[in-house]
């Protein structure tokens, strides 16, 4: 019995390593000191902070790709602890709001692209928001439509020969 619940612990330990992790951190020293967790936690703020404002940069300078892969790490990262929170210098709904902009930007970039007959550089721009935004729909639906229709295209451009 006990060899039994030694593995479960053992096994436990390793398959749930978010029960010994830090934010950003994997606690391996079991000697680790209350100060050294502290300042685990004041480089993870850090780094969050420092990401969104490169990310919002990103945006100023219109470069919507960059700035939504940036806004969506630090959404992926925020803190879940609302002490956390208060430190990080945007809500979880401004980084929301900031990658529904990108998308918006891109989607727009490639309606242009689209409308002026270029089909590949319109797929292209709206696969740009599925890195950042993968669940975006109508980008999905906008990729499918164009795809068909470029396919279309080439077919109508280079009919199969006909066997006579």
């Amino acid at each position: 019995m006990k060899i039994a619940f030694i593995f479960l612990f053992i096994c436990i330990l390793f398959l749930v390593p978010s029960a010994c992790t830090y934010p950003g951190k994997v606690i391996t020293d079991k000697k680790e000191t209350k100060n050294e967790g502290i300042k685990g936690e004041k480089e993870y703020i850090i780094e969050i902070n420092d990401l969104i404002r490169s990310a919002e940069k990103y945006l100023e300078k219109g470069e919507f790709e960059k700035s939504g892969i940036a806004f969506r790490k630090v959404l992926d990262n925020y803190p879940k602890e609302k002490s956390q929170r208060s430190r990080i210098r945007s809500s979880k709904e401004s980084i929301e709001s900031f990658i529904g902009t990108c998308s918006k930007e891109l989607m727009g970039q490639g309606l242009l692209k689209y409308r002026n007959g270029n089909l590949a550089g319109a797929i292209e721009t709206w696969k740009k928001i599925l890195l950042f935004d993968p669940d975006h729909h109508d980008a999905r639906r906008a990729i499918e439509t164009a795809s068909i229709q470029l396919k279309n295209i080439k077919a109508i451009k280079n009919p199969p020969e006909n066997p006579s």
